[in-house]
């Protein structure tokens, strides 16, 4: 379980920075590499998609903020190529009015994350935080945030430089909200052979029962002050 905490400046609201955009983290993979920059993809690697309503799509993101749920992400099948999956674009979200019904494709600028897969995101005042994910090169650890409220024409992603040791890559975890913080659990990613991973003390305080079993693809949820997992895979 990785813990990511702080208390935030961004836009109107999130969590507390240090510095530009830094958030401290705590995992124990610390001699595991990022993955590397991606450039842009090519405008022509899109399938082209209709303007009223996002295409159809697994393994995106969705979050709400107030009366508005946002989409992005994921990927499709391309029934026109041979029927292959291919990466929805990037520098594009999609949101929804719950009040009107409607729904809004809206771009966005700046340091735009890869088109991937397997993304975990949440919404913490009104500001949308975007960790880890699968895309043409495998997974990744990077760490993004996009101002929900922002009065700018086109919203704009910010890639969140952290401080200490990164969680590592991986696609398909689940992420919790609690007290200014983002608890993430699970997922897939690679784990290196021949190494030692350090050695740990139990310490009983910080013991509570049986911990799950290791899952990627499941379902997080908070009630009150508990946290919930249900389901995933473990293969």
């Amino acid at each position: 379980m990785v813990v990511m905490a702080g208390r935030g400046r961004c836009g109107s609201g999130g969590l507390e920075a240090e510095g530009r955009h830094q958030i401290k983290m705590a995992d124990d993979n610390e001699d595991l590499q990022a993955d590397e920059e991606l450039p842009a993809p090519a405008e022509d690697s899109f399938e082209q998609l209709e303007n009223d309503s996002p295409a159809e799509r697994s393994g995106h993101v969705a979050v709400t903020d107030g009366h508005c749920m946002y989409v992005w992400g994921g990927y499709k099948n391309a029934q026109v190529r041979g029927f292959y999956d291919f990466y929805l674009p990037r520098d594009e979200i999609w949101i929804y009015n719950m009040e009107t019904g409607r729904w809004k494709k809206s771009k966005t600028e700046g340091d735009v994350p890869p088109s991937m897969s397997g993304s975990c995101a949440v919404c913490v005042d009104r500001v949308v935080y975007l960790f880890g994910g699968h895309h043409a090169r495998g997974n990744t650890n990077k760490f993004y945030m996009l101002n929900s409220r922002s009065t700018d024409k086109v919203l704009q992603w910010v890639r969140v430089e952290c401080q200490g040791v990164p969680p590592s890559s991986k696609d398909k975890l689940g992420v919790w909200v609690y007290k200014n913080k983002l608890i993430f659990f699970g997922g897939y990613g690679y784990f290196p052979e021949g190494k030692q991973r350090g050695t740990f003390e139990f310490d009983e305080t910080s013991f509570w029962g049986k911990t799950p079993s290791p899952r990627a693809a499941h379902a997080c949820a908070t009630v009150g002050n508990r946290g919930f997992v249900f389901g995933g895979r473990y293969r």
